[in-house]
């Protein structure tokens, strides 16, 4: 932190702050596509505590210092702040996504390397930033849990100055990767030229049996449809025997295809409302592929701007967007195949119209 002050100066704080933004947005996009209740509240909260956040911080730099309970309390409700965010992102990753919960969590230690710079930024030098920017703040916890340092005697304790800044040591931010596709599997037979079945059913969970019972040498054999999610699932068996013993294990299973696309659909719209969505295309073949795509019409939508064709290089992946109106409410699915010279892929997306 010393050594990125020391070279960007203000720049510093920004840099910090464009990437808080960043992950922000990032993980609220994840909160959306899966629909995830808990993602949407927390970044919706987190956004407004930002924007409140900012307002107080201005407000105290003109002048309007905060004193006592009302300043202890600030900075209570920023620790439990960073305390969420660092347990929402550690939950994620043992849920199965590793990716959203290291980028919350590393958004939560970012916070704290924000709120360190805070004082340091001219013309926002108050108690108020002082206290959430001083770094005792945070490096006494980790202090008190290795027996290393003593209780601090009180809650606010005078800003170091800047050389001295260089006590909390952290990290880089880490970048936020996109969704890793599993790479291809090669396979001695030849790539069909009929058209893939339409992918439609997309559930967040593919199986579940709390009862399956093994026959005498413990094995358990089950006929299982894989859905039309590209994706890696996680398989977690549980298992116990009569005699009380327990065991775990688990194994990824890798739904893969060389060539498929991915709609990104809005989940639900106005009667009369014009949506733009994007498509996304994931070619692994060996050549390069022309794509056209195919919409299956339907009454309760038009397309007012079309997708234009695309082209798309071996091993790689491209993207357009499409314009519709819809006409009619209810409960619809919109069904696009995408055509190409070697493969094609057809999808559907449901959209609740209002």
């Amino acid at each position: 932190m010393w050594l990125l002050w020391a070279v960007l100066k203000v720049g510093a704080p920004v840099l910090v702050l464009a990437a808080i933004i960043v992950l922000l947005v990032a993980i609220s996009i994840h909160g959306w596509r899966r629909r995830d209740i808990r993602v949407q509240v927390v970044t919706g909260l987190l956004a407004g505590y930002l924007a409140i956040g900012a307002s107080l911080v201005y407000l105290t730099a003109q002048g309007g210092d905060l004193h006592g309970l009302l300043l202890a309390l600030i900075v209570l409700g920023f620790l439990l702040t960073v305390a969420a965010l660092s347990t929402l992102g550690q939950g994620l990753v043992i849920e199965g996504w590793p990716t959203t919960g290291w980028a919350t969590t590393v958004m939560a230690v970012l916070t704290i390397v924000l709120m360190v710079y805070l004082p340091f930024i001219p013309g926002l030098d108050s108690n108020l930033t002082r206290a959430l920017g001083n770094p005792a703040l945070y490096a006494g916890p980790a202090g008190w849990m290795g027996g290393c340092a003593p209780l601090p005697e009180t809650v606010v304790i005078p800003s170091p100055p800047p050389e001295e800044m260089i006590e909390p040591p952290t990290e880089a931010p880490e970048e936020l990767e996109p969704p890793v596709t599993p790479a291809p599997v090669a396979t001695p037979e030849p790539i069909p030229v009929e058209p893939f079945p339409l992918r439609q059913v997309f559930p967040e969970t593919l199986y579940w049996n709390p009862e399956a019972v093994t026959d005498t040498d413990g094995r358990l054999t089950i006929d299982l449809q894989l859905a039309d999610n590209i994706t890696t699932w996680r398989l977690t068996a549980l298992a116990s025997t009569q005699d009380g013993e327990l065991g775990v294990a688990t194994y990824d299973i890798v739904v893969f295809q060389d060539f498929f696309v991915n709609l990104d659909l809005p989940p639900s719209a106005v009667v009369g409302e014009r949506v733009t969505a994007s498509i996304t295309v994931y070619n692994y073949l060996d050549s390069a592929q022309s794509i056209q795509l195919v919409f299956t019409p339907a009454d309760w939508y038009k397309v007012v701007i079309p997708p234009e064709p695309i082209q798309v290089g071996p091993n790689t992946t491209a993207s357009t967007t499409f314009t519709i109106q819809v006409e009619q409410s209810g409960q619809f699915n919109l069904v696009i195949q995408a055509v190409s010279e070697q493969m094609s892929d057809a999808i559907s997306r449901e959209i609740v119209v209002e």
